[in-house]
């Protein structure tokens, strides 16, 4: 059985030979990691957004019509004409949040457009939705 003091000994003697090794990392590198890990955040967004059938059925009637479309005719359109008032508020403000889509007010009314400029940055086709 080993003592106590030489215990320590062989202990404080295995902490001075292990060596940690840190990687050096250039601040470029730094920065472009996080720059990708921010673009990541906002593809899974999206693509969060885009994943259920009612906010994909709004994308979908946006890039049909390519304008400015107000919430009602949007609603107006048959796939998602079945969900109440506040269920599509709920659609369009998860659609806005991930930036899929434009919100704009215009008085009393909201008009929405697609966000496509971001949406092909991202390399998402909305042609092919």
């Amino acid at each position: 059985m080993m003592s106590s003091t030489k215990a320590s000994e062989t202990l404080q003697r295995s902490k001075k030979s292990a060596v940690s090794v840190t990687p050096a990392v250039s601040i470029d590198e730094a920065t472009a990691a996080a720059a990708m890990a921010n673009e990541n955040r906002d593809i899974i967004a999206v693509l969060r957004a885009l994943g259920d059938d009612v906010r994909l059925g709004i994308v979908r009637k946006l890039a049909r019509e390519k304008h400015k479309l107000r919430s009602e005719e949007i609603v107006a359109c048959s796939s998602v004409a079945i969900h109440s008032q506040p269920c599509m508020s709920y659609h369009f403000a998860k659609l806005v949040g991930a930036g899929v889509v434009l919100e704009e007010k215009q008085g009393t009314e909201k008009v929405y457009t697609l966000h496509t400029t971001y949406l092909r940055d991202l390399g998402i086709d909305v042609s092919k939705l």
